[in-house]
């Protein structure tokens, strides 16, 4: 960048105000998102403003423009999680980043903070400090055909019964959620399943107990699996069918999905040529003081939220 170049640049940063977004912000914050061409619907920002503490989804303000955004969710006094860091393309390469990045590591406190990276920016991640952790995630696109789904004919299909999730007792679903995360979301889960776009369903065994659910979603031009849980491949074709057979057939879907999850990899390799991996590399877990152990990742299918919780 010229000298000139970065006086202007400076000029212009200098204006810029990193403020918390609110829901004043929600269309403008929508488009802006959609921007990047990320899955994200206005819905689901809705739910990300009306839960997140005060001031811990934060926006960079040019002259009544949102130019950045990062997002910050506290899930206990010793870890924090963050999403959704843009930066207009036109202001890239400027203090932006490092000024809403700021702003929000100070709102973490002394907390331990966790992403999931996208495989291009590990090494610059690595450069602030952050270290590679276990969880390795990759987004995924395109149709699936539900007749890939059939299960083993070994398998016992009265074990598991798939019903509407709002036919299921919250607390229950709510335990097997929290099982996954690690961290109570109460709040966050009633509000992701009530969602208008949503269809929800989960997996019980024949004695009630919850092995599993997942949900699909509107998105700006797919639909989206968030999240898909599921602790045996009988629990996940079942789902995922159900899932597919609520949304019209040709809809394309999008989610981030566990690379390790077997059963699912299988699934996308029957698939694979109306299924791809985009980008090819892999994305990855990374944390600032200490790892964040997911006892049950190996459950996990498709991510809630990317980078707003662990799974």
């Amino acid at each position: 960048m010229s000298g000139a170049s970065t006086v202007q640049m400076h000029d212009v940063t200098s204006g810029v105000i990193i403020r918390p977004a609110t829901l004043e912000d929600l269309d403008e914050l929508y488009e802006f998102t959609d921007q990047v061409h990320w899955e994200v619907s206005k819905e689901t920002l809705k739910v990300l403003l009306e839960l997140v503490e005060v001031g811990h989804y934060l926006v960079a303000d040019l002259h009544g423009k949102i130019i950045g955004s990062y997002l910050i969710i506290l899930l206990d006094g010793k870890n924090a999680m963050c999403n959704f860091l843009i930066v207009d393309q036109k202001y890239r390469g400027s203090s932006i980043a490092k000024k809403i990045v700021a702003r929000t590591m100070e709102n973490a406190g002394d907390r331990n903070v966790v992403i999931y990276s996208i495989y291009n920016r590990i090494q610059s991640n690595i450069k602030f400090g952050l270290k590679i952790g276990g969880q390795h995630v990759h987004l995924c696109e395109g149709r699936f055909d539900v007749g890939t789904l059939n299960s083993d004919a070994k398998m016992n299909h009265s074990v598991i019964n798939v019903i509407p999730a709002n036919e299921v007792d919250f607390e229950a679903l709510l335990t097997y959620d929290t099982s996954i995360n690690v961290f109570q979301r109460k709040k966050f889960l009633k509000a992701w399943l009530a969602k208008p776009s949503a269809i929800s369903f989960a997996a019980l065994t024949d004695g009630g107990e919850v092995v599993g659910y997942g949900q699909v979603q509107d998105a700006p031009r797919t639909k989206v699996i968030s999240p898909l849980y599921a602790d045996n491949p009988e629990a996940f074709k079942l789902l995922l069918k159900a899932l597919l057979e609520s949304i019209p057939t040709e809809s394309r879907v999008n989610m981030f999905i566990n690379v390790d999850y077997e059963a699912g990899m299988e699934v996308i390799n029957k698939n694979k040529g109306t299924v791809k991996m985009l980008p090819e590399e892999r994305g990855t877990f990374m944390y600032t003081k200490r790892n964040l152990e997911i006892p049950k990742f190996g459950s996990v299918f498709a991510l809630t939220c990317i980078g707003s919780f662990p799974a």
